[in-house]
């Protein structure tokens, strides 16, 4: 028998036209759905992000779970949609009661948590094919992903970075925090020259592209960071800088000493 048909259930069914609010976003979780039939669209800053049709699934619960605010909205979409609507105040007597409940809500958070995992290997999989030296920071700036390129650049393994904060890495921390300041006010930064301290070679220089990721709400939910070595030709222009520095004295003289021998040679034609 399906969950949602258990006969200790049904007082907690309801019936909702289309376009009824189910769950707000922002708001306190208070219960529990689980869909009988019809369908419900997930809304996430304005913006429908998913949609539920399968009879028997779960929706609201990592909330309800957690006793935190709803992170999407949920509106009905059919004409009418059946759920089951489970409050709060009633959740230690239907796990007292109905085991069954409690084994498949265990079922589909497991579920959710496989498929979970396989994006984020997926994801890191991905990232380890990257040429580029990729990095996801969380919201204090602490290591979220490293990839392989990003192991070779900076010189410091996943294992390492795992949980770090960034700034560990680069050789001059106030100047990377005012960097951070910078990103924070215009969200992207598309590439500025930062110098690491180098754990093997001392120092290198990473040319590095940022952008801050943001909830629709504008809340920062992470930094991410792709860099490639910028060495080589950090110090080619150091030497054509230093090389100007050094030639324009001389150019100096060169163009003060013609101007003198053109009006000597002009004063000489002219006989004065």
């Amino acid at each position: 028998m399906e969950i949602y048909n258990h006969p200790g259930l049904q007082r907690f069914a309801q019936t909702c036209p289309a376009g009824t609010v189910l769950m707000q976003e922002g708001e306190q979780a208070n219960s529990l759905y689980i869909l009988i039939e019809g369908s419900l669209d997930v809304v996430k800053g304005g913006k429908k992000i998913h949609e539920i049709n399968e009879p028997g699934a779960f929706f609201g619960e990592l909330a309800f779970l957690l006793g935190t605010v709803r992170n999407a909205s949920v509106i009905t979409a059919a004409a009418e949609t059946r759920f089951l609507c489970l409050p709060n105040d009633e959740a230690e007597r239907i796990w007292r009661e109905i085991p069954e409940f409690a084994w498949e809500l265990a079922r589909t958070i497991a579920r959710r948590l496989h498929d979970t995992t396989s994006i984020a290997h997926g994801f890191r999989e991905f990232c380890d094919r990257m040429p580029d030296a990729a990095i996801m920071l969380d919201p204090n700036q602490r290591v979220l992903s490293w990839n392989r390129a990003a192991e070779q650049l900076y010189g410091r393994s996943w294992a390492q970075m795992h949980g770090q904060p960034i700034e560990a890495i680069y050789e001059n921390q106030a100047s990377f925090q005012q960097f951070m300041t910078v990103l924070k006010q215009s969200n992207s930064v598309s590439e500025k020259i930062l110098k690491i301290d180098h754990p093997t070679k001392s120092w290198i220089f990473v040319s590095t592209s940022t952008r801050v990721l943001r909830d629709p709400e504008g809340t920062i939910q992470g930094y991410l960071f792709v860099g490639r070595d910028a060495t080589t030709q950090q110090t080619l222009e150091k030497k054509h800088q230093r090389t100007k520095h050094r030639l324009l004295p001389g150019l100096l003289f060169m163009a003060l000493a013609l101007g003198w021998l053109l009006h000597w040679g002009v004063d000489l034609l002219l006989g004065r």
